[in-house]
């Protein structure tokens, strides 16, 4: 009986963690990469703004 049970916490702890997981993912690939920033523009580095072409 416990066995049962002990497998069952363990079967939905996974595919809590799972759901987690394929949640973060979703939510990086509409982000985007970290390089376009948050709200898809490019980031702006340190240093960066006080070049001129």
């Amino acid at each position: 009986m416990h066995l049962s049970a002990e497998l069952i916490g363990g079967g939905v702890t996974l595919v809590g963690l799972g759901i987690l997981t394929f949640a973060s993912v979703r939510s990086i690939g509409r982000r985007g990469t970290p390089a376009e920033g948050w709200h898809g523009r490019p980031s702006v580095h340190v240093g960066d703004e006080l070049r001129r072409p």
